[in-house]
This record gives C-alpha cells, sequence and structure tokens, in this order.
C-alpha cells in the first residue's frame, strides 16, 4: 500500500482565492479583539490536505473545516485576555 502526500504551495480558501488574502481582507480597524481572533481561526481547518485538494477540482473529498476550525479557535484563544464588549 502506498501513501501519497501531498504538499501544497498555495493554500485556498475559496476558488481561485488564496486564503491569506480571505482572512487579511476581512479585517477592518473597527474590530474588537474577540473579532480579530474569530476572523483569523474562523476558516484555518481549509488548510488541511482534503480541503485543498476539494477546493482544487476533487469534489469527492471531505471538505467539512467549520466545526474543526472553531475547536481550533477554542483551543487557541486567550479567554482571559479578551474584552467583550
Amino acid at each position: 500500500m502506498r501513501i501519497e502526500s501531498i504538499l501544497f504551495d498555495k493554500f485556498f480558501s475559496h476558488p481561485n482565492k488564496l486564503y491569506i488574502e480571505h482572512i487579511t481582507n476581512m479585517f477592518d480597524s473597527s474590530d474588537t479583539p474577540l473579532e480579530r481572533e474569530v476572523k483569523k481561526f474562523h476558516d484555518i481547518a481549509k488548510l488541511k490536505q482534503n480541503f485543498q485538494i476539494y477546493i482544487r477540482g476533487d469534489k469527492g473529498v471531505d471538505k467539512n473545516h467549520s466545526l474543526l476550525s472553531a475547536y481550533i479557535f477554542l483551543f487557541n484563544c486567550d479567554h482571559g485576555r479578551v474584552v467583550y464588549d
């Protein structure tokens, strides 16, 4: 059995849209610290291999990313430092 590893030199969030552009274009100068954190993490699981294969055209792979993105956010956010308005 052969296991293939796919390395990508670019990561996409949407067809023909780079992940980093998607995230940085969401930021606004009026964002609260919490809003910035949520925006940074909301699609982070799109970086996983299956999603990158999906976004490149193989619609038969698992594209789910929302729950994992939320989990990664909760695991990485500093709850004690964020101020809720």
